[in-house]
């Protein structure tokens, strides 16, 4: 179950939120003089306080660091890799090269056997057509030969029929 509304006294706050009294507060002109002030002069530099004692050590200039026999091992293995990295790059590009030519080529042959097989479907549509035709011919022909055939039949079975029919019609008549 949920508590029912909270009972309130609706209360009117305009009072408060307006001003009440429209007397202006009193105003007093004062005259005020004050020192001129000095410029703060600039901070010096911070300079830590020493705490120990300076040595001196008995040692030369190419006794504990020889420049040229230090850095000859770094500067051969940078350049080696250096030397090595753009061959493997030619060798790459070329390899593109190659790549890009055997990719031409191959291109071209499969448009030749594009072509070779669009001429060889032409000449068997050509072949299948004229092979339509033949037959078409052939059909047509058998038809006629079938009819000429029946033609003949019924010719002969006329014949036969009517052998008979002119001596017996001639024998009625007479």
């Amino acid at each position: 179950m949920r508590p029912g509304t909270p009972a309130r006294i609706e209360v009117d706050l305009k009072y408060f939120l307006t001003e009440q009294n429209n007397e202006k507060p009193q105003e007093a002109n004062v005259k005020v003089q004050t020192d001129e002030f000095i410029e703060k002069p600039p901070t010096p530099p911070y300079v830590p306080k020493k705490s120990g004692i300076d040595k001196i050590t008995q040692i030369e200039d190419y006794d504990l660091f020889d420049y040229d026999r230090e850095v000859q091992p770094i500067l051969n293995v940078l350049l080696t890799k250096t030397v090595e990295q753009s061959i493997l790059e030619v060798e790459e590009e070329a390899e593109l090269d190659e790549i890009q030519k055997y990719q031409s080529e191959w291109d071209s042959r499969r448009d030749a056997e594009r072509a070779d097989w669009k001429q060889e479907v032409k000449k068997e549509i050509t072949r299948i057509k004229q092979k339509n035709k033949a037959v078409r011919n052939a059909l047509v022909k058998r038809e006629q030969q079938r009819n000429t055939m029946l033609k003949v039949q019924c010719l002969n079975i006329s014949k036969q029929y009517l052998s008979g029919v002119l001596m017996s019609s001639m024998r009625y008549l007479k």
